[in-house]
């Protein structure tokens, strides 16, 4: 056994996996009853989609703001280098750097939680076959966004610097995000066209 195989086995101990070498988009994951495969199918309960998407949706006005006490310039979670984060650090005002704090350590801790929970449950539940790759993307974006904001909370409190390892977290975020909504945005067209097909099939009955 493998070192790979090791790691595998302990997220989905009871899984085969299946790649075609050359073709990562016919990469397969099938899982059973695993800590995972639990997680995700807690959050793709019709009541824990609603939560996170409840919580999405009222967590989004919190962003104006911090947007608003930062009215000068970006937020760091835009930045995509350790550079561009230390000028904008520098160019703060105390009272910036405090309202730049509390948001990061409150609202931007809990909104990849929230987006997470969303968008994994939605393709856990809507996915089909793909169900188990699907919903892991948005949860790496997530736990992409929160070391993010860990780094940037170090930052705003004089603690240690580690903005210089935000291209390895803010870009993969970003991507990993944007993924994930392309992933939701097909996946919901799909059921949505499915039932539309079927309803048109019974009323033609």
């Amino acid at each position: 056994m493998t070192l790979i195989d090791g790691f595998v086995g302990c997220l989905w101990p009871s899984s085969v996996v299946k790649c075609n070498v050359g073709l990562l988009s016919s990469c397969r994951i099938y899982e059973r009853c695993t800590l995972v495969n639990l997680i995700l199918n807690t959050l793709s309960k019709p009541r824990a989609l609603i939560v996170s998407c409840i919580a999405c949706v009222g967590l989004m006005p919190a962003f104006q703001w911090m947007h608003s006490g930062l009215a000068d310039g970006p937020l760091l979670d835009t930045l995509l280098t350790g550079a561009e984060a230390r000028l904008r650090l520098g160019d703060m005002t105390p009272q910036q750097v405090r309202i730049h704090l509390i948001g990061s350590a409150t609202i931007d801790m809990l909104f990849p939680i929230a987006y997470g929970a969303l968008f994994s449950g939605c393709l856990y539940r809507y996915g089909g076959s793909w169900r188990m790759p699907f919903a892991t993307i948005p949860l790496i974006g997530a736990t992409f966004d929160i070391m993010e904001n860990s780094v940037h909370i170090l930052a705003l409190v004089n603690g240690p610097d580690l903005l210089d390892v935000k291209p390895a977290l803010t870009g993969p975020k970003f991507v990993f995000a944007l993924i994930a909504v392309g992933c939701v945005i097909v996946v919901m067209t799909s059921k949505l066209c499915r039932l539309w097909r079927d309803r048109s099939r019974d009323s033609s009955l």
